[in-house]
């Protein structure tokens, strides 16, 4: 038996994880090609890590780091998760949107958030095809018709959220979708824009109606630029 931990928390804390003595190995960053050669590594005879990019492993309670992995950087390369596999599909079908990301990263600096690290600081972006393959996927096989585009910051890109609009008004899926994104990177024409091609509601991460917080946590927001979002 070997006990794996990818995530945000291992990532960052690898070492904490480790010391406890209940996990085997963490999975550090983006989890898809490091989890696929570790998995051959421990299937093969040899079950040698120290060439997986990627991990962190405990061996006769000495703890090893790996270099880290590559980014991915052609994303349509990542298969749609398995729901067919999932341990609990009841669960999945209860809720009510399923959950899908158009692009990976976020470039801003808040002191709060680990997403820029965890990404390094970059954004990429799956292709509008590849997307609305997964949309249809996904409603077909959960029988649902909302989902949650869960980027860090949906309209990060006006002239890629203006494109991936289209698709979804040209595709007519008959879906009606909710995202994420800042204050200041959303304006009235992106809003109508995002209701026409089926958008139902839009999170705007705020933090504080404090000018002072704001500042101490790096959001680069100001109060007035949350109001004008709102109205």
């Amino acid at each position: 038996r070997v006990v794996v931990w990818g995530g945000h928390h291992a990532t960052f804390l690898p070492d904490d994880v480790l010391r406890y003595g209940v996990v085997d190995i963490v999975v550090r960053g983006e989890g898809e090609k490091t989890a696929v050669e570790m998995m051959s590594a421990l299937a093969s005879d040899k079950r040698n890590l120290k060439d997986i990019k990627g991990v962190s492993y405990r061996d006769d309670d000495v703890i090893y780091h790996n270099p880290e992995q590559e980014m991915i950087e052609d994303l349509d390369s990542v298969p749609f998760p398995a729901h067919h596999l999932a341990l609990f599909p009841e669960a999945f079908k209860r809720m009510e949107r399923i959950g899908i990301m158009t692009n990976r990263g976020c470039p801003f600096r808040c002191g709060y958030c680990s997403s820029p690290t965890f990404t390094r600081k970059r954004v990429r972006f799956r292709s509008f095809e590849n997307v609305m393959e997964e949309i249809r996927h996904v409603t077909r096989f959960y029988n649902k018709n909302i989902v949650s585009f869960l980027d860090d910051n949906f309209t990060i890109n006006k002239k890629r959220v203006t494109e991936l609009c289209d698709h979804l008004i040209k595709a007519d899926l008959k879906v009606s979708w909710d995202t994420m994104t800042r204050a200041d990177i959303l304006n009235e024409d992106v809003v109508r824009l995002l209701k026409k091609a089926g958008c139902c509601g839009v999170s705007i991460g705020i933090e504080s109606g404090s000018e002072r917080v704001l500042k101490k946590i790096d959001k680069g927001v100001n109060l007035d630029k949350v109001v004008d979002a709102y109205n």
